[in-house]
């Protein structure tokens, strides 16, 4: 029988910065992104005793708990620790599936440590090598092992034996199941299901009928069981993009064609790292009022320039209302080609050398080390990646 493993880091950016900073330990402090206006990435389990809570607005936060502390998050940092995480816990098993940049699940069927010594042992190193805590769940599926990541934070570790679980899952409201939420909360109590026990007295056909080729998954989770296994085997990203949300709105055509610039050329320089290029171009926004554009355009040939995607997203953003004001912008690059030099227009030879001293420098020094003039103009100069298991 499988045995899944799920590891999940404990309030991880606010963790990590603590451990880079003891003063900040057993204080209230929420990770933020650098503009004046944001929402809290995560914050310390001290906040959420005030009931800062992830994705929160900043003042909103503030006004909660008045002496919380802010600190702008540091991305690179973060994800250079999930890496080191992930390259351990691969030195266990190769079956490893980075869930997200603080969670993974562990296909342990075939390692020959004892769930409880295992976790220990993953607890043991992540706290030696990183100074932060995190808390494990095991269990026969990914959700029974993801639910008891839920219980006992922080630097919790529970294993929910076969015979259990169903009375684990039955101590969660229907909302708090992973994968289930509020909507479809709503349609199963509608019908008189109020808890995972309340599925298992009904026959498996009635969820079909009524939810169709959902219905057999909702089943089945009111057993433990899961349609979807571990995915170790490494998956081809199907977009690279980067967004980023303005300082302050902007009526400014050139301004706005600055940023753009900017989020090509990151998206560029990612894309040439991993020499990958892309047919299709997607522009997007938002307004000052929070409504939406958004535009992609395909070219007959792959590219990775930053100057060919630039100007097809310049000519895709012709369309917009700059009346309205600009809040949000980003770019991105499908429709992706592997193993494929950056430019294949031949009207852009003379490009490659650019190109390749440019990433030299950027690649010794760090991003945008060296770039184009007009990035400059940009008030933020940075922005957001978009991980593949994001939308842009």
């Amino acid at each position: 029988m499988s045995k899944i493993l799920c590891l999940d880091m404990d309030a991880y950016f606010a963790s990590v910065e603590i451990a880079s900073n003891p003063k900040l330990k057993n204080k209230p402090i929420g990770i933020v992104g650098s503009a004046d206006r944001t929402v809290v990435t995560t914050a310390s389990y001290e906040a959420r005793k005030y009931g800062v809570k992830t994705g929160m607005p900043k003042f909103m936060a503030q006004k909660l708990c008045p002496h919380i502390k802010f600190i702008v998050g540091n991305f690179k940092k973060y994800s250079y620790i999930s890496t080191q995480i992930h390259e351990f816990l691969k030195t266990i098993t190769y079956k490893v599936e980075m869930y997200s940049i603080d969670e993974a699940f562990i296909d342990i069927s075939d390692v020959a440590v004892t769930p409880k010594d295992l976790g220990y042992i993953i607890k043991s190193h992540i706290k030696k090598n990183f100074g932060i805590t995190c808390t494990v769940g095991v269990g026969k599926s990914k959700l029974v092992a993801k639910m008891a990541t839920e219980i006992n934070k922080p630097d919790g570790l529970n294993i929910i034996n076969d015979e259990d679980v169903y009375a684990f899952l039955d101590t969660f409201s229907l909302n708090d199941i992973w994968g289930i939420g509020k909507k479809l909360t709503k349609k199963l109590n509608s019908l008189g299901i109020y808890s995972t026990k309340d599925i298992r007295k009904l026959n498996k056909d009635f969820f079909i009928k009524t939810f169709g080729k959902n219905g057999e998954k909702i089943y089945g989770m009111a057993f433990g069981e899961y349609p979807e296994g571990v995915k170790y085997e490494d998956e081809p990203i199907k977009s690279i993009g980067h967004s980023i949300t303005l300082p302050k709105d902007t009526f400014d055509r050139k301004l706005l064609d600055s940023y753009i610039l900017q989020l090509s050329d990151m998206v560029s320089f990612r894309a040439r790292k991993a020499h990958i290029a892309g047919k299709t171009i997607t522009f997007h926004l938002r307004y000052s009022d929070m409504t939406k554009f958004s535009k992609m355009h395909t070219i007959g040939y792959p590219t990775s320039a930053t100057h060919q995607i630039y100007e097809i997203a310049k000519h895709i953003s012709k369309d917009i209302d700059m009346t309205k004001g600009v809040r949000h912008v980003g770019v991105s690059l499908g429709n992706l080609i592997y193993s494929c030099g950056s430019i294949n227009d031949i009207f852009s030879k003379k490009w490659e050398n650019v190109y390749s001293a440019i990433d030299s420098i950027n690649h010794k020094y760090g991003n945008l080390t060296i770039t184009f003039a007009n990035v400059l103009n940009c008030q933020r100069l940075s922005s957001n990646t978009l991980h593949p298991w994001q939308k842009l």
